[in-house]
This record gives structure tokens, C-alpha cells and sequence, in this order.
């Protein structure tokens, strides 16, 4: 199996997925090489497209990707895209591929794309084409919720029933590979948790109207932490000493942050909608409107919170399964 994986980008759940993905495979005895960079790219949050990586060196890194595998790869190979969805050019290349090489065999994990709103690509509207492309010409595509199963068979206009439950059956649920290994152990052994809130997830993908009220009356009694971090590591450090992580997200693409909320033991307070229903899997952690999320907030912060509690929740299980569950898919 030959594995290419987006561009390592800083403070992105790329920055530490090909060291992850090595590890686990080699624990499953999954023969594979890996085509791509380990050197994680900085981010420019100022210019255009840069909300999570730096466009231009993801246009270059892709391309070089693709000239490399087109020397790596053999007749009958198996290909795993490890979020095919940006820059997008590996769906032309893979359908170039496969009718040089009928028996190859092209897979995807796709994290997001023109179906999630608020993400870049949903501006672009070709991107929806793209991905129509991306379910006819892979074998299979992997994501995370039956949530984004749905989003992303509700964006694409099938011209036949046919068609339509073809490509659907390409779409498999395998959750995310997320491990609490990897949590530093300087911020996973840190059990101080302070009065303090800490607000979780892009703000081009929340509700910023609910979430500036949500500061301005909340901290007035307790502090409230809503800022971009120079690193991952300050950022974990941070989540750990606050006693809740809430989101005002209206489109996320799986909710991350929501696990490291758990896995450090800060209890996550989410909107009842998007993934957080799959990921959650408990109404405790789910506010329903405006006036829900300041009683479970008042509550939650004048209450004992049990950390170990949340660090063993049970979405950690399915987290380890995933990679294995990709392999099974894929006749590993």
C-alpha cells in the first residue's frame, strides 16, 4: 500500500498524522511506504485561503506526490489519498491511473470539502464536480460519521438510482484515528483545572452573534479563553487547566477539540447538532439553544467534574479501531 497524506500543517490534526499512521501500521504488520513530507508548515492566517494551511506549498507538495507515484506505484497497487479533498488534484491523476491500470486499486479519506459549510472549498463551486469525481473514480472513500456520510451524498446530484446507490456503497464510516498517547505527558499529567472556559473551534465556522454574548455575560464571573496559539503544545496546555471547552460550531468536520477536551479531562459543551451527536454520544455534553448553554454552563462550573470520567469515554475505543477498520476495507 503506497500512503499519501496532506500536507503537515501547524496546529492541524496533519501535524502529527504520518508519525501516528506509521506507528499503527507497523503494529498491524501492514506493509506500506509513505509518500510525503514530515516537516510540518507554518501557517499564515492573513492571507487568503490560509486557514489551515499554506495554499501555495499544498499546491506544490501534492503535485510532487504525484510525480513520485507515478515511479512507486505498481500495475495491481493499492493507493490510500489521506484527505483527498485539498488541493483536489489527486482525483484527475487517480482517474489517469486507472485506466492505465484497470486492477488499481484507490482509496480516500476525505475530512472535509465543498459540502461542509464555512470550509474553503464550499465557495468554490467546481469543488462539488470534484467530488462527484472523487466517489466514480475511487474504490472506496472513508469518513468519519454517518453525519458526513449524509452531508456529502446530499451535496452530489446523481442522474440514475443506479448511480446513485453505487456510489453511495463507496462511502464507508470509519470514525477518526485519534490516540491519548499523543497527547504530550508534560500536558496529560497536568490535573490542575482552573475557573476558566476555553472556547473551541473556527470562528468562520461558528456562531460568532451567540458566542460574543455567550463572553460577554459569562465573563463577567468566570475567565474566558478565545484565542489562536503560537503551537499545539500551548494550546493543549491551556485546554488542560480550563474546566469547560464549549463550541458555537455550525459546521465543523469532526470536532477534534472535542477529544482533546476529554482526553485532558475538560468537559466539552457542544451544540445538539453536527457530528457532536456521533461523537458525544451523551446529552450531558449538549446544549439545545442559548438559554441550555448557560444553565449546563452554571451548573457545570459551580459542580465537581470527574476528569477520569471524561479522559475514558467511550469514543476513544472506536478512535483506536479506525485505522485497522481502513485495512479491513481495503483487503489487509
Amino acid at each position: 500500500m503506497i500512503i499519501l497524506p496532506q500536507l503537515p500543517s501547524q496546529n492541524r490534526y496533519t501535524e502529527f498524522w504520518i508519525e501516528m499512521w506509521e506507528r499503527e501500521l507497523k503494529k498491524l504488520s501492514v506493509p506500506f511506504s509513505m509518500i510525503g513530507e514530515k516537516e510540518v508548515s507554518s501557517l499564515e492566517r492573513s492571507k487568503p485561503f490560509n486557514w489551515f494551511c499554506d495554499t501555495k506549498k499544498a499546491i506544490r507538495y501534492e503535485l510532487s506526490q504525484i510525480i513520485s507515484l507515478l515511479d512507486h506505484v505498481e500495475e495491481d497497487g493499492k493507493i490510500l489519498w489521506l484527505d483527498a479533498s485539498f488541493p483536489g488534484f489527486s482525483v484527475n491523476a487517480s482517474q489517469l491511473m486507472k485506466r492505465m491500470n484497470p486492477n488499481l486499486k484507490i482509496f480516500a479519506y476525505v475530512h472535509a470539502g465543498s459540502w461542509c459549510r464555512g470550509d474553503i472549498w464550499s465557495t468554490v463551486k467546481s469543488k462539488e464536480q470534484t467530488e462527484l469525481g472523487t466517489l466514480s473514480v475511487f474504490d472506496k472513500i472513508f469518513v468519519s460519521t454517518f453525519y458526513h456520510k449524509k452531508l456529502m451524498e446530499s451535496s452530489l446530484d446523481f442522474n440514475s438510482y443506479s448511480l446513485m446507490k453505487e456510489l453511495k456503497d463507496k462511502i464507508k464510516i470509519v470514525g477518526i484515528p485519534y490516540y491519548t498517547k499523543d497527547i504530550p505527558k508534560i500536558v496529560r499529567n497536568n490535573s490542575v483545572k482552573k475557573p476558566k472556559i476555553l472556547i473551541i473551534g473556527r470562528r468562520e465556522q461558528s456562531d460568532t452573534d451567540m458566542m460574543d454574548r455567550y463572553i460577554k455575560n459569562v465573563g463577567t464571573r468566570w475567565e474566558i479563553v478565545d484565542k489562536a496559539f503560537d503551537s499545539r503544545l500551548d494550546y493543549l496546555k491551556e485546554l488542560s487547566t480550563c474546566k469547560l471547552a464549549v463550541s458555537f460550531k455550525t459546521e465543523e468536520t469532526f470536532g477534534l477539540s472535542t477529544l482533546d477536551a476529554l482526553s485532558l479531562g475538560t468537559f466539552p459543551l457542544c451544540p445538539n447538532r453536527c457530528a457532536y451527536l456521533e461523537v458525544l454520544d451523551n446529552p450531558k455534553f449538549l446544549y439545545q439553544n442559548e438559554q441550555s448553554l448557560m444553565e449546563k454552563t452554571l451548573l457545570l462550573m459551580k459542580s465537581d467534574i470527574n476528569t477520569e470520567e471524561l479522559r475514558n469515554h467511550s469514543i476513544f475505543y472506536g478512535c483506536k479501531l479506525c485505522i485497522s477498520r481502513i485495512c479491513y476495507e481495503m483487503e489487509f
